[in-house]
Parts: C-alpha cells; structure tokens; sequence
C-alpha cells in the first residue's frame, strides 16, 4: 500500500471530481448496455452524489487520494431489511459505484477503497458487503473476484421482441 494513499470519506469539495472520474464509467455502462443506459452524464447523476454526502446514515462517499490528487471513489448504501416468515432480517452494505482514474489503475486504489469499505460496514454492523456487477464487465467482474467476491444470485434475462411490449403478439396489458 502507498504510504501517502489515503481513504477518506467524500466532502462537498470533492463532488467535481468524483463526478469526473463517474462520468467515463457511465458511458461504459452505455457502450456496453445500450439496450439500458443512456449515453452521456446527467444532472442527476450529479445530484445524486450531493444527495448522498448529506445522508451519511443511509450512504457512505469515500475517496482514495494521494497528494491531493484524487485516485478514485466508493458510493456505498446501506440497507436494512427486516425478517419476514421466510428469512432472516439482514444489514448490508451496498457498492453502488466504484471507479477508479484510467492513469491509476492497476496500482491498489480500488482495492484499498474495498477495504475501506468493508471496514466501514463492518463498524456499522453490516454482516455482507454486496455489489452488483454487468455480465460485460469483464475486468470488474475479474477485480471483485480477485478480492473474494462470489455470485450470491444470477439475474437473468430474457429480451423480448419488439412488439411484444405493446401487446402486439398476444400479451396482456397490465
């Protein structure tokens, strides 16, 4: 680990260029799920994040930076289900982003950012650190499974021809 590495948690000042370093990853989402993402970066996204710097108990913004200069960032949910008839109340923590700068790959900024954030949820009582990651993301899936993440459950997915959406080939309205 680098000495002056650190992991911190996001601050207002950092919104810009958290948002700079998100941006590229939504237009890989884009690339490779045109069929789900829209292309570009939008004022919502960006809101997004200031929305979530002011809810630290539900979120957690973390930022990898070394000499002031900003490596790469963590957006974390943690949620709360509680116990039903069927199973167990649960308290996990949710990566709903993670990136890291092109130049800063390779280089331990993501993985001390994991860290960081299983550490966090720990502290919060968490007994899982969960993410989701696209079937197309092959590097991502590769990183997460080189820190020890395992699918827990496949989503699937049928696409259906277009037409049948509309109810042109016999469907039920709902």
């Amino acid at each position: 680990m680098h000495k002056k590495r650190i992991v911190r948690p996001a601050a207002p000042k950092d919104i810009d260029a958290v948002n700079a370093l998100r941006a590229p990853i939504s237009e890989l989402h884009a690339a490779g799920r045109p069929d789900v993402f829209k292309p570009g970066f939008p004022d919502g996204h960006r809101a997004r994040l200031a929305a979530m710097l002011r809810a630290p108990q539900r979120y957690d913004a973390l930022v990898c930076e070394e000499k002031s200069r900003l490596l790469g960032f963590a957006l974390v949910e943690y949620v709360h289900i509680g116990e039903t008839a069927g199973m167990y109340a649960q308290h996990y923590a949710h990566v709903l982003e993670l990136g890291v700068a092109e130049n800063a790959r390779g280089q331990g900024a993501g993985r001390q950012l994991m860290q960081a954030v299983a550490q966090r949820a720990a502290q919060r009582g968490c007994t899982a650190v969960r993410l989701d990651v696209w079937e197309f993301n092959a590097a991502a899936r590769a990183f997460y499974e080189a820190l020890g993440y395992a699918p827990s459950v496949r989503e699937m997915e049928l696409a259906l021809p277009a037409g049948a959406q509309s109810g042109e080939n016999g469907g039920e309205n709902a």
